[in-house]
């Protein structure tokens, strides 16, 4: 298949780092080792209140919420010491993945396992340090549920700013972005797009994704959309008017990259 006339250019990039300036930087991890142990605590406490008021309907018997109340410090510093022996409090949470979201499954599990133990082994004379376990299941889901979607929205929150400055300096700057198809729609190509999107000012508009997996085919990933395989890249250049074509492969040979540039 013949390549375009003249009017394609093809690029090999790597994922792009995210520049930041130093009072961004310094604010972001303010916000990580100073509020967010406090904002923990906070939904922490706040979770196992809310298990024990589930679990009488919340009307909690004077008896219970005096348990409650012994029970609260030792269960709250169970949960504060597991977070950090699961490497919560080092993750930076601008590059979360699956790998973060497991850590807090296993701790939720390694919380719940004590409370659990002391519930069956203590005796009937030691009452109050026995947590029930309905109030153990829900608190453990309330608790790393609620400190998981924290750094979620942080995440968010992050994206959004990131965006609306880019997309500011860009203005200012009056560069038209140049519309460009992405070659590769797996995981190093996910990244390129991510922070293609979330920069706004490297003169780039992802028009959409090439890939020759067929079950990727009209996928959408990172809001752009899978077109088509490597064949039907002369049409869509000349369709979309793309300026453009970014190599985004992790591992490619040079038999690939060959048959890409011969199209």
């Amino acid at each position: 298949m013949s390549r375009p006339s003249g009017a394609v250019k093809y690029m090999v990039t790597e994922t792009p780092q995210i520049q930041t300036n130093w009072l961004h930087s310094c604010r972001t991890r303010l916000l990580t080792r100073k509020s967010q142990f406090t904002l923990d605590t906070v939904v922490l406490t706040s979770a196992f209140v809310l298990a024990y008021l589930l679990r009488f309907d919340f009307d909690i018997p004077e008896r219970d919420t005096q348990y409650m109340l012994y029970q609260l410090p030792f269960v709250l510093l169970l949960q504060l010491v597991v977070l950090r022996m699961a490497g919560v409090y080092a993750f930076i949470w601008r590059y979360v993945g699956m790998a973060e979201v497991k850590a807090f499954i296993m701790a939720a599990l390694w919380s719940a396992l004590p409370l659990i133990v002391l519930r069956t082994w203590l005796p009937e004379q030691l009452q109050p340090g026995r947590v029930p376990l309905s109030i153990t299941v829900m608190d453990a889901v309330f608790a790393f549920g609620g400190v998981l979607g924290l750094r979620v929205l942080r995440r968010a929150l992050y994206d959004r700013d990131s965006k609306r400055q880019n997309a500011k300096r860009h203005l200012q700057t009056g560069i038209t972005k140049k519309p460009v198809l992405l070659i590769g729609a797996g995981r190093a190509g996910m990244l390129v797009a991510r922070e293609i999107n979330l920069r706004g000012n490297m003169g780039l508009d992802v028009r959409g994704f090439i890939d020759d997996d067929p079950n990727k085919l009209g996928s959408v990933i990172q809001g752009v959309k899978v077109l088509g395989r490597t064949e039907a890249i002369p049409q869509l250049v000349s369709k979309l008017n793309i300026d453009h074509v970014v190599i985004s492969f992790a591992e490619a040979s040079r038999q690939d990259f060959r048959r890409i540039l011969d199209i």
